[in-house]
């Protein structure tokens, strides 16, 4: 169970609307490291039976706090 373009898509869109390095993203790139980083998290979420998603820390986001978010299950491949 992998994300797919879509996924890797709505997590891009995550990033541009709350990371402080969302203008990192404006470019999408599936092989993008970081792109990839939050994938592979989104990934082990669904693994462990849990509601995929991505944790931005403190010093990654806008508002200065952890925030957790969730994303579509399609966004991946069965």
């Amino acid at each position: 169970m992998g994300v797919n373009e879509k996924g890797l898509r709505e997590i891009r869109d995550v990033l541009i609307r709350y990371s402080q390095y969302g203008s990192a993203y404006e470019v999408f790139d599936k092989h993008d490291i970081g792109l990839r980083k939050f994938a592979d998290e989104a990934e082990s979420e669904m693994r462990a039976g849990r509601v995929p998603s991505i944790t931005l820390k403190a010093h990654e986001t806008k508002s200065n706090q952890e925030e957790r978010h969730s994303l579509s299950k399609d966004g991946f491949d069965n």
